[in-house]
């Protein structure tokens, strides 16, 4: 130990805790001081905390380092004998860790101190003896308050800090606490190292020093009655000075944790063509060069996903879970922000995972799910109409479904009135047969239908319910079902789904978006979309883009790879200068994947992000952006750089 400190290396250290350390010899009734710390400490040294497990003679430290401290450990040589302590020389003083001897006798306090850290049961004896000191903090065991205990008595008493080796608190004990001793819970935190959780209570009567606070102070705030609006407007100007720190007003604030949650969900930690092509030419030697690895963890400090990790991970290869973890972090930062996340960003639930426990989840304030979610995603057995029942509570804030089936349709429609969306493409089997498709004229707000995985035939009943609707975006499995529509219906879409053979696509005027189903066309090429469409989504055959100057955006939805380089083919043929006027793509595969080291040479695209979906039967889309499209603006640039440096900050 002695040797640790010698030099200049660790002059600059400010703390050392040597609290939890258990020698043997001391256990054994050996050498009480088994750390020669006297000689470890130097004069010129900066510490200003030092906690032992033993009794230490204090006085036998230099001036110096008397002056600086402001934590120390306060003990009993055991059974009765105390050590000489003047509190004159230790003008910084300020909190101390103490514990009593066997007999209960613990150290006198000095009046300098108003922070004490006890290691010991608290009984009414220590109580009594804090009652004559002036400390306004005790930091004490949760297990070690005695119960029905008179904390009043200690009237100078402020702030109460519970340390607990469980992680998981009971509701009584926040009850004691608030209503039988005056206290208000203020925030809790949790250390990895030790696994234990600190909780932290504030005296009612002194509240005024802490309403200030604000809920982007980037403490644990956690003022039961204050809950963040997400229209709130704030009248204070947007500079505003809150202990020398400069706080923006709640809507900026609101706004950038809903960007860095949706952001969880990707990963930017990819490599630009110019980067991949170096790596690929000199191979392992890349190790050696210090200035490219530095380039590339600033890349991946960058991403805001993988901005914390530490461990080695394959970029692009990111899945759900992942997502959830990293956004799930957020949460822990207050219960403010544990709030607006709650009612703003959760807004996706699977209940196929969440049958009969979504109730004990909903009732549960401290889960971050089923507080107020806009979308579900439809299990498909008989328990369904059940659990949608179980959420009543949400039925007015759920605007779309994603089907597995529609054997629940019916009930689909009449508990969820304000639905605007109905997606039936990704099923776990195609429904042919009988559908009842009754009353679905009565989703007033309905703007999205998709039925790509329900055959109706030539049936018109389709046609009657949604003739009247204000639909949008519609995607049937019958191309012929589209000749029917008012014409009224059709100068209103804006989406619909199409096979190669499509002589009625000129009735609608304002189509932008078509699904194409290519899966069994080989040839494609000789196919012409209409002007307006900037947006196709398709699955393999992608002959038809070169003449089809308007499209901007493909997103290509690969079923199966049928070997490594396979899937990859389509680059080569987009990036020909025919298809230079596609400027984005967005690639769906079944399963994780890496580019193929071969195809970075000839492919005019660069990787933009890989993320994950919740909402799709796809886990891994990679996005990629045309080399040479035009750059993007000054403002977005200089909005970007912002952002990542605040994701990195978190």
């Amino acid at each position: 130990m002695i040797d640790l400190f010698k030099g200049q290396s660790l002059k600059s250290i400010t703390s050392i805790n040597f609290g939890k350390v258990v020698d043997p010899r001391y256990n054994a009734g050996g050498d009480e001081n088994p750390f020669l710390v006297g000689n470890i400490i130097q004069p010129t040294s900066s510490l200003t905390k030092i906690i032992l497990p033993f009794a230490f003679d204090w006085n036998s430290l230099s001036i110096d380092v008397k002056q600086n401290l402001r934590v120390i450990s306060l003990m009993f040589r055991d059974p009765y004998q105390p050590i000489p302590f003047n509190p004159i020389d230790f003008p910084n003083l300020r909190h101390v860790h103490t514990k009593p001897n066997r007999q209960g006798i613990f150290p006198d306090i000095p009046s300098c101190v108003n922070t004490i850290t006890f290691l010991g049961p608290v009984s009414w004896r220590v109580i009594d003896t804090f009652s004559k000191a002036n400390i306004s903090t005790l930091r004490v065991r949760l297990y070690d308050l005695e119960k029905n205990l008179y904390l009043n008595k200690i009237t100078s008493l402020k702030k109460l800090v519970l340390f607990s080796s469980s992680t998981t608190i009971c509701q009584n004990q926040f009850n004691y606490f608030i209503n039988d001793m005056g206290f208000d819970y203020y925030g809790s935190s949790l250390s990895i190292q030790s696994n234990t959780k600190k909780l932290i209570y504030i005296k009612r009567d002194s509240e005024t020093n802490h309403s200030t606070i604000t809920n982007n102070n980037n403490n644990n705030n956690n003022n039961n009655n204050y809950q963040i609006d997400q229209q709130q407007v704030v009248s204070t100007p947007t500079s505003i000075n809150n202990n020398n720190n400069i706080i923006l007003p709640n809507t900026i604030i609101n706004k950038i944790i809903k960007m860095t949650w949706k952001l969880r969900e990707r990963c930017t930690c990819v490599y630009e063509k110019e980067t991949i092509q170096k790596w690929i030419k000199i191979g392992y030697d890349i190790l050696k060069d210090e200035q490219e690895l530095d380039r590339f963890n600033e890349m991946k400090n960058n991403c805001p996903t993988h901005f914390s990790h530490t461990q080695p991970y394959k970029p692009l290869t990111y899945d759900l879970k992942s997502s959830n973890r990293s956004k799930l972090q957020l949460g822990l930062i207050n219960k403010d922000i544990f709030n607006y996340i709650a009612k703003n960003c959760f807004s996706i639930v699977d209940l196929e995972y969440h049958r009969e426990n979504a109730t004990q989840h909903i009732k549960n304030q401290y889960c971050v799910a089923f507080k107020h979610f806009t979308t579900i995603i439809g299990s498909s057995d008989q328990h369904f109409p059940r659990i949608l029942l179980n959420i009543k509570d949400n039925h007015p804030h759920i605007t779309k479904v994603i089907l597995y089936n529609l054997d629940y349709l019916q009930d689909i429609i009449k508990l969820l009135p304000n639905l605007s969306s109905i997606d039936f493409s990704k099923p776990r089997t195609n429904s042919y047969g009988n559908i009842d498709i009754t009353n679905l004229h009565k989703l007033k707000h309905l703007t999205k239908l998709d039925l790509t995985s329900a055959y109706f035939g030539d049936d018109s009943r389709l046609i009657d319910e949604i003739k009247d609707m204000p639909l949008k975006k519609l995607c049937l499995s019958n191309n012929f079902l589209y000749r029917k529509l008012p014409l009224w219906l059709k100068q209103s879409i804006t989406k619909i789904s199409a096979s190669p053979f499509w002589g009625y696509l000129d009735q609608f005027p304002n189509i932008q978006h078509i699904v194409i189903d290519n899966r069994f066309s080989r040839d494609s090429s000789w196919c012409k979309l209409p002007n307006t469409v900037t947006k196709v989504t398709c699955t393999e055959e992608i002959g038809f883009l070169p003449h089809n100057k308007s499209v901007r955006k493909v997103i290509l939805k690969t079923r199966w790879q049928e070997n490594i380089t396979g899937p990859f083919l389509f680059l080569k043929t987009l990036s020909s200068p025919q298809c230079s006027h596609v400027q984005t793509i967005i690639y769906c595969c079944p399963d994780t994947f890496q580019v193929p080291n071969d195809l970075f040479n000839d492919f005019k695209y660069q990787i933009d992000y890989s993320r994950t979906s919740l909402d799709d039967n796809k886990p891994q889309y990679l996005k990629l952006s045309r080399i040479n499209q035009n750059p993007v603006s000054n403002q977005d640039s200089s909005s970007t750089d912002i952002f990542k440096r605040y994701c990195k900050i978190m």
